[in-house]
């Protein structure tokens, strides 16, 4: 089903270290099913853009087939870790509807 692993972008309107927290988090976690930065100076890159602790969507350039999202960010620490684990497990239920696996490794450049 899958192609490639899905690239999912995550941003912080004041503190980019939240943002690369999340993504090395996100990679730890399910590097299987997709590839998260912090930065990309590509627009069209992400499939998912994450905005952490904002109460919205920002007003920033993307791609039409770019989903954004906006997640606070909890005191609680494992929440952050829930949210993503719901994002990859919505990967793998897909993949099991169509009993598949994770996409397949890319070659790197």
């Amino acid at each position: 089903m899958y192609k490639r692993r899905a690239h999912i972008l995550f941003w912080h309107p004041h503190q980019p270290k939240k943002a690369l927290a999340a993504a090395q988090l996100a990679n730890q976690l399910g590097s299987q099913w997709l590839e998260a930065r912090a930065i990309s100076l590509d627009i069209s890159w992400p499939d998912l853009f994450i905005a952490l602790d904002s109460d919205g969507i920002p007003d920033q350039a993307h791609a039409a087939h770019t989903q954004c999202k906006f997640w606070p960010i909890s005191p609680d620490k494992n929440a952050l870790r829930t949210r993503i684990l719901g994002v990859i497990g919505g990967f793998q239920l897909l993949a099991r509807m169509d009993q598949s696996g994770p996409p397949p490794v890319e070659a790197q450049d």
